[in-house]
């Protein structure tokens, strides 16, 4: 026989929960109730007469009733779910110690119980077991630091409890502060956790400088436990021992049930002692030929007012055991990436086809050259209906001028407007998979930016790379158009020769200047642009050379060899400072890092040890004033260690 949930009631001071229903012997039925609550320590034992049994609204003589003891063994599971965040260092952790000990010496000999601890993350400092001394050197492993999951500990603490047995009773009593700061689950995922698992939860609540007692009172009350509260870390010695008592206070009760009349039936237990009544319900498969009976895993919980609702909710699907799964988050996320993912690729090779924009730019001008009319049939490729609307956006916000001369500078063969949409499709895959992974907004944002920001330095990085080669291959440029002059080529052979010999990025940008020298563009225009767009101070020298050779004759092959000299002592000269001033460059970059990878360390170690920076007025000045001594610094070292070319 197996079963999942339990039924549970409270009135006031006063709890009934419904551990087991044993339907093995249909139509006989035994199930364990316990009476809980500050009212029940006064009640003394109840016979017959304290208990009322209904099926589906009838009434069932109860046949007997027994109180669990020496005769009548109702063995307990009990998790200790323990908080060990910063919050409860000191005498906090001291007292739920020597609580949970008072607890454990409160076991019998037929109980289990395990000891776990949570922060932002979860142990297990010892699993289920009768022995007391191995439970109580389990405490002594309790290390309050870190912030605290209290949700995401719960999730795991459920999935912990072992497979129930016959007229056994499970609990999870709970200490903490309540202050949950870290969790990446939420207290209604916890909730419905709760409900499938059918554990009560006696929550207890220790006022320190995160308490908030909201999510430990929804808890207890939504499993049928019970929530306590206490400033005083000593106090935590008796309420242990009260609820050690109070789980051990457990009556079996024997019925008959009567012939079924539908699949399902409802149980309902109601107790009637002091003044008081308090009921619990219960819903259960009734057995078949084939089948023993299994008791439904959601069960109602009802005041004494309301009418008891049907139960019969089946047991957890292969669906609900998926999305209680720990790791069923990621792999939704990573399912959904890759979907966007594909989609994303799909929709770049429709809408944003790979252009030769070199090419093209050379075919075109090589046409205007000859002056002949387009072939018949050969059109430009238009862009795509989503590009045309990227692109008019980024005119109307003065963004595609600077974008575009970005992706040229990088040497990237793409339009402003496309770039623009990959850069949005990225933006949205990254939502969408933070919003699959429950990340918090803030970071969601933050993660954005990035996505944003990453590919323009990647652009202007690529930039910089390819402006740097061409500078350091402007003296080798020169010696090889030297060359094809001294071979009695001409000036446009040269620069062909050079198109075509030269390594990257100088070729392609020879080859440019050659297809706007054949459009039409005087070749000391078409060499500046080249020093423009490379911001090369060394090639526009031999542009100005090549200049006033035009204007007043001379030997250009002789010139440019000699600029070429100049150009290598030069950089000669620029590397042996460099490799002087390597070592103060380096001691530069290490105080800068060496305040940020300090605090970064201490901040995952000890957490609570920078708290007063962030949460006091004179932390936050201090920083302040650590950031504009920083800025000053990261300047001033600069200036040191800087030479200028």
């Amino acid at each position: 026989m197996t079963w999942a949930g339990s039924g549970s009631a409270a009135q006031a001071d006063l709890t009934l929960v419904i551990n087991s229903l044993d339907l093995s012997a249909y139509p006989k039925a035994s199930l364990t109730v316990q009476l809980g609550g500050e009212a029940a320590a006064g009640l003394g034992e109840l016979g017959k007469d304290g208990f009322t049994v209904q099926v589906d609204g009838k009434p069932v003589p109860v046949e007997a009733v027994q109180v669990a003891g020496e005769t009548v063994s109702v063995p307990t599971q009990t998790v200790l779910l323990i908080d060990e965040s910063g919050s409860m260092r000191g005498e906090a952790v001291q007292g739920a110690a020597a609580a949970a000990a008072a607890f454990l010496e409160a076991m019998r000999p037929q109980d289990r119980a395990a000891i776990q601890a949570f922060n932002e993350g979860f142990r297990t400092l010892q699993g289920f077991t009768s022995d007391r001394e191995l439970l109580k050197n389990a405490l002594a492993g309790l290390q309050p630091a870190k912030e605290t999951a209290l949700y995401d500990a719960l999730l795991k603490s459920f999935l912990a409890f072992e497979a129930p047995t016959t007229a056994q009773a499970r609990y999870l009593i709970l200490l903490s502060d309540g202050g949950d700061t870290a969790s990446a689950a939420s207290l209604e995922e916890v909730l419905a956790a709760a409900r499938a698992t059918g554990v009560p939860v006696y929550a207890i609540g220790l006022k320190t400088t995160e308490f908030d007692s909201t999510p430990l009172v929804r808890l207890a009350e939504t499993t049928g436990g019970r929530y306590l509260e206490t400033p005083d870390p000593q106090a935590l010695v008796a309420l242990y021992r009260s609820l050690a008592k109070e789980i051990h206070n457990q009556y079996l009760l024997r019925v008959t049930l009567p012939a079924a009349s539908a699949p399902t039936g409802d149980l309902t237990v109601t107790v009637a002692a002091a003044g008081r009544t308090v009921q619990a319900s219960q819903g259960f498969f009734y057995p078949t030929t084939t089948t023993s009976a299994v008791a439904t895993t959601t069960t109602t919980l009802t005041p004494v007012t309301s009418t008891p609702g049907a139960g019969g909710a089946e047991e957890p699907g292969l669906v609900s055991r998926f999305i209680r799964w720990s790791g069923s988050t990621f792999l939704i996320g990573a399912v959904v990436f890759l979907l966007v993912l594909l989609f994303a690729l799909f929709l770049s090779r429709a809408l944003l086809p790979r252009r030769d924009l070199l090419g093209e730019y050379a075919g075109a001008l090589e046409r205007r050259r000859a002056l002949g009319p387009r072939p018949e049939g050969e059109e430009e490729p238009e862009p795509g209906l989503l590009a045309r609307a990227a692109n008019r956006l980024l005119a109307l916000r003065g963004y595609q001028e600077p974008l575009q001369k970005m992706l040229d500078d990088a040497s990237l063969k793409m339009r402003a407007s496309e770039f623009a949409l990959i850069q949005l499709v990225a933006v949205v895959v990254i939502i969408i998979l933070a919003w699959s992974l429950g990340l918090p907004l803030i970071l969601t944002v933050l993660l954005a930016v990035v996505v944003i920001l990453a590919p323009l330095l990647w652009l202007s990085s690529k930039g910089n790379a390819r402006r740097k080669a061409f500078n350091d291959q402007v003296p080798n440029t020169l010696v090889l158009l030297a060359g094809s002059l001294k071979a009695g080529q001409g000036f446009e052979q040269a620069l062909a020769v050079a198109a075509r010999e030269a390594p990257e990025p100088t070729a392609s940008e020879f080859k440019r200047a050659l297809a706007e020298i054949r459009l039409g563009v005087p070749p000391e225009e078409a060499l500046r642009s080249i020093a423009d767009r490379m911001r090369s101070e060394a090639f526009d020298w031999a542009v100005m050379s090549t200049v006033i050779q035009r204007q007043v004759g001379g030997n250009l092959a002789e010139i440019y060899e000699s600029t070429a000299a100049v150009l290598r002592e030069r950089a000669k000269l620029h590397r042996t400072i460099k490799t002087l001033t390597a070592e103060g460059r380096l001691s530069a970059i290490i105080l800068i890092i060496l305040p940020f990878a300090i605090g970064g360390m201490i901040l995952i170690v000890n957490r609570s040890y920078l708290a007063p920076l962030v949460q006091t007025g004179a932390g936050l000045a201090m920083l302040g004033l650590a950031a504009v001594l920083m800025i000053v610094g990261i300047f001033w070292m600069r200036a040191i260690v800087r030479v200028d070319k």
